[in-house]
C-alpha cells in the first residue's frame, strides 16, 4: 500500500493551477506542526513543482502526517476561497439593496410628548 498516499498526493497537487498551488505552498508553511517534526525550508517549498512537492511532503513528514498535512492546507484554502466567495455575494447583495428604491413608511420616528 506503500505509495498510495503518494500518489493522492500528486494527484491533488498536479490538479491545482499555478495560483492554487501557491496559496496551498503559504497555508502548509504557516500550519503549526507536531513535536518532533521541522518546517520545510522556505525556499524548497516556493521552487517546488508538485511532483517535487509530495516528494518533500513525505520525506520530511512520512506518507501519514504529510498527508494529514496536505489536507489541512486543501481545507485552509477551501476555507479562505469559500470566505472570498461569500464576502463577493454579499457586497453584491449589498449593492443591488442600495439600488433599489425603497418605501419610506415607517422610518419616521413618532412623536412623543
Amino acid at each position: 500500500m506503500e505509495g498510495t498516499g503518494k500518489r493522492h498526493l500528486l494527484q491533488t497537487l498536479a490538479g491545482l493551477g499555478q495560483d492554487e498551488l501557491q496559496r496551498w505552498k503559504e497555508k502548509l508553511s504557516k500550519i503549526p506542526l507536531k513535536e518532533g517534526y521541522q518546517r520545510i525550508p522556505q525556499a524548497l517549498l516556493e521552487r517546488a513543482d508538485p511532483g517535487a512537492l509530495a516528494e518533500l511532503l513525505i520525506s520530511y513528514y512520512g506518507e501519514e502526517y504529510g498527508l494529514q498535512l496536505a489536507l489541512l492546507a486543501q481545507a485552509l484554502c477551501s476555507a479562505e476561497q469559500a470566505a472570498t466567495d461569500v464576502s463577493r455575494a454579499a457586497g453584491s447583495f449589498s449593492e443591488e439593496t442600495r439600488s433599489t428604491p425603497r418605501s419610506s413608511t415607517g422610518t419616521e420616528a413618532a412623536g412623543g410628548g
